[in-house]
């Protein structure tokens, strides 16, 4: 009998999770048993190109074990129990560890972030006359590429419709309704590979280093992430679905017909029907899932109980592109707080953006702040990035003059309006590497 372990990274740069599965129970023989000491747990990285780092890895009896060591899915030489990484290219790579002996086995993940030209800053994918393009604003917002993509990858093209884009464990994932689904190095913006879609897809969920879903207008589709494929379409639903978001045992899903739906992330199967919930899903950070249809908020807690909240008279959440899809519902990273524009009568957007203290949303709900006079909401409308500010954007009431405006969370005061060149921002990615 066996003890199997997987240890893995679940979010890139920041966050660490680590999941088991016993095969049966605890006897006289055992796989690989990590020590887990603080020092040991550390497992992400930042380091200058040119620089190494020694990754290790704490076990008992390490005298007794193999080790086989992989860089994003291809095998190294490297057969001993650390490993010095270093390499001068920038970029974000996983290092796999794979620890075994007769009994068993233990993989390992190390995140590795090789500092270079778009470690920290804004992306934003735009869909324009012809042609899709990335535009990257550095962090001190001083600094504008509208063709960042292009000049990162001559000859190459995202086509001439992006639908959205997400990004997971140091890559961008980008949906193209003309060129499939195309991932990027998050911090060199240089494209690694790109598939066909099996439909017309809508977004890209990160479940763990191997598998991610992907929602399309013909049910919900596996993709294996290494090497990169569609695998088998989810059983229990077939319909449209949007935005997802990840909860501990649960992927919640936004579909045209049923609301919310919870995918079961262990077998990978519809779970739940919600039958709640038609624009934007954001997770807070005590684990609850929101979403919202016009007037009333949706709080989904880990085990999938539905509350729902109404909002003060005359407050309605705008349902940016379509129902299915991701809306301008958005969550502060520092408080319990969600962050929205308000819809007009018509339900277009208005010029408001609103703040909803998730605690005491019975009470008033005060406008956090307005655009100026002239001025709209346009394509994506507003997100919060990785400093919790509102980055929004915007055009004239006749749709030209686009401009990037952003706000303080905390306060609403203006940071910075910066102009672009794109009247319909599709996508908004953020960096942060420390």
């Amino acid at each position: 009998m066996l003890r199997f372990f997987r240890i893995g990274l679940a979010l890139a740069i920041a966050t660490i999770a680590i999941a088991g599965a016993t095969s049966c129970s605890k006897s006289e023989f055992e796989g690989p048993i990590l020590i887990n000491d603080p020092v040991n747990l550390k497992r992400t990285f930042t380091i200058n190109p040119g620089e190494s780092v020694t990754l290790t890895s704490k076990f008992d009896v390490p005298e007794s074990l193999n080790y086989e060591w992989s860089i994003d899915g291809a095998k190294t030489s490297v057969s001993e129990g650390s490993y010095v990484f270093t390499t001068n290219e920038s970029g974000s790579y996983i290092i796999t560890q794979r620890v075994f002996n007769g009994y068993g086995e233990a993989f390992i993940d190390y995140y590795v972030v090789v500092r270079g030209t778009y470690d920290k800053g804004s992306f934003l994918l735009n869909n324009n006359t012809t042609e899709a393009s990335l535009t990257y604003i550095s962090k001190d917002l001083t600094a504008v590429d509208e063709n960042a993509y292009a000049t990162a990858n001559p000859g190459k093209t995202l086509g001439a419709k992006i639908v959205s884009a997400q990004a997971y464990l140091g890559k961008f994932y980008i949906i193209s309704q003309t060129e499939g689904l195309i991932v990027l190095n998050s911090i060199t913006l240089k494209e690694l590979g790109r598939i066909a879609l099996p439909a017309k897809a809508n977004y890209f969920l990160g479940i763990d280093r191997t598998t991610a879903l992907l929602s399309t207008d013909d049910g919900i589709y596996r993709i294996n992430l290494n090497p990169l494929s569609v695998g088998e379409k989810i059983p229990g639903f077939g319909g449209r679905a949007g935005m997802m978001a990840n909860t501990p045992n649960y992927v919640l899903a936004l579909t045209l017909e049923n609301g919310v739906v919870a995918v079961d992330k262990s077998r990978l199967i519809v779970s739940k029907v919600l039958r709640v919930g038609r624009s934007g899903l954001a997770a807070d950070i005590s684990g609850n899932v929101w979403t919202s249809h016009k007037d009333t908020l949706f709080k989904i807690s880990p085990s999938l109980y539905v509350s729902s909240y109404r909002m003060p008279t005359g407050i309605t959440v705008t349902s940016s592109w379509n129902p299915w899809n991701e809306g301008s519902l958005c969550i502060s990273t520092s408080e319990n707080a969600l962050f929205f524009i308000r819809a007009n009568s018509d339900g277009r957007p208005s010029r408001e953006i609103y703040k909803v203290n998730i605690n005491t949303i019975s009470s008033s709900s005060p406008v956090l702040s307005t655009l100026p006079e002239g001025r709209a909401f346009s394509g994506i409308g507003l997100r919060i990035d990785n400093e919790n500010n509102i980055v929004a954007s915007t055009v004239s009431t006749i749709g030209d003059n686009p401009e990037v405006v952003v706000y303080r969370a905390a306060d609403a005061s203006l940071v910075k309006t910066i102009p672009t060149a794109s009247t319909d921002t599709r996508s908004m990615l953020f960096n942060s590497v420390k």
